[in-house]
């Protein structure tokens, strides 16, 4: 899922409106997919898994682009290493303190909380949003 989406991510932030709308409908087909884990049994929890990657992919195949061309030339190089650094940051910490939030109140809490940070991501995402279009890097 997470190729083919990556693949057509680009391809389809054109009807979308730009790459910050298609990120912002990640996050909804993200949130979306939180429902297939709430009680359904193994064939749900396999179909949200496909839905919630198609979310999670549409935003990560975009999101270095556009933070890249908020950016000066000489910026990029450390804008894309704090984008990784997160990135993997956010994946350690995102695998192992949810544990205890799922240990302590339970799988709802835990999907709340999930749903939670991605609410956060697309008010975030609002928020560049209204920034208005980022420069487009002349063709090379």
């Amino acid at each position: 899922m997470g190729v083919v989406t990556s693949l057509l991510s680009v391809r389809l932030s054109v009807p979308l409106g730009g790459e910050v709308n298609t990120m912002r409908l990640g996050a909804v087909i993200f949130l979306g997919a939180l429902p297939f884990f709430a009680g359904g049994g193994a064939a749900a929890v396999f179909a949200g898994m496909f839905v919630l990657c198609a979310g999670m992919f549409l935003i990560h195949s975009l999101a270095p682009g556009v933070l890249n061309r908020g950016q000066d030339e000489a910026q990029r190089g450390v804008v894309n290493g704090l984008y990784i650094a997160f990135y993997y940051a956010g994946g350690a910490l995102g695998s192992f303190l949810p544990g205890y939030v799922y240990h302590g109140l339970g799988w709802h809490a835990y999907l709340a909380l999930l749903a939670g940070i991605i609410a956060v991501a697309a008010w975030l995402l609002m928020g560049i949003a209204r920034r208005g279009p980022l420069p487009v890097d002349p063709a090379p």
